[in-house]
């Protein structure tokens, strides 16, 4: 590469081949940078992960998992194998989850719920608007008989 006339096709090589960007200043080649490796996250959920939600993460590689389970410990090779487990499950599969993750952290998405009307009179439409991703820190599951 010729650092006194670098073309757009240098910087797309070095993406590619070297996964290194082209730091430019006026033009002329300042530096290289290493470019972060992305963190895995595990995506435990039947619908695919929105832009936004993607975005809110950053560099990541995602690896959805879209399948039922009993219980979260069905999945410890998958939770070791990645940076961050982002899951949709009810409760008590977050506390599991919780456990069988250890110090990695697990997030859900925090969305607002809104009603669209539909112009042909039929019943609204809940959409889900992402708002952030929320960090699990803890779960407690007290239960006892209900007698009614």
């Amino acid at each position: 590469m010729n650092k006194e006339k670098v073309t757009v096709q240098d910087c797309v090589e070095m993406q590619e081949m070297k996964n290194q960007s082209v730091i430019l200043n006026d033009g002329k080649v300042v530096r290289f940078e290493e470019n972060p490796k992305p963190k895995k996250v595990l995506w435990f959920s039947r619908h695919k992960m929105t832009e936004p939600q993607l975005a809110a993460l950053g560099n990541v590689e995602i690896v959805q998992i879209d399948r039922s389970i009993e219980s979260a410990s069905e999945l410890q090779e998958e939770i070791n194998d990645c940076d961050i487990i982002a899951i949709v499950a009810p409760i008590g599969l977050q506390a599991q989850f919780l456990k069988v993750a250890g110090d990695k952290p697990v997030i859900v998405a925090l969305n607002n719920r809104v009603l669209v009307p539909q112009e042909d009179g039929a019943e609204a439409k809940a959409v889900f608007n992402f708002v952030k991703w929320e960090r699990l820190v803890k779960i407690d599951v007290v239960k006892e008989d209900f007698n009614n």
